[in-house]
């Protein structure tokens, strides 16, 4: 772990990682047909964790990271409500 992610910064980046994997696992799993609806739970806890983490982010550095794991968890959404 490099000096910039430690600390109260680092627990922000951490915060951007998780809601971009847990975004990326949801929508992926949300395009298997017997999987669609259960992957909800994780659809619901990427965008709180993205946006908690954007809210909590005052350098901008992980910026791209929540960004990206709301755009993934909207994507998720959308194809396992359709």
């Amino acid at each position: 772990m490099s000096r910039e992610d430690s600390g109260p910064g680092g627990a922000r980046h951490g915060l951007a990682v998780a809601g971009l994997v847990l975004g990326v696992l949801g929508a992926g799993c949300a395009c298997l047909p017997f999987l669609g609806v259960g992957v909800l739970p994780l659809m619901l806890a990427a965008p709180v964790l993205s946006a908690l983490g954007l809210a909590l982010s005052f350098a901008g550095r992980a910026r791209g990271l929540w960004i990206a794991g709301l755009g993934f968890s909207a994507l998720g959404l959308v194809v396992s409500l359709a």
